[in-house]
């Protein structure tokens, strides 16, 4: 879809870290709590650096 990058925000903590995700960092939530911010390249392992 032309998208280097996936993002998602969730309340797990080390799930995401396991499955290879980074963690960005925490950003708030509609209601104002913050949430943990994860992402991950959007692209096979073989064509990253192209």
């Amino acid at each position: 879809m032309g998208r280097s990058h996936l993002y998602l925000v969730t309340d797990l903590v080390g799930f995401y870290e396991k499955c290879g995700w980074e963690y960005v960092g925490e950003v708030n939530e509609l209601d104002g709590g913050p949430i943990r911010l994860y992402g991950t390249s959007a692209l096979p392992h073989r064509e990253q650096g192209k």
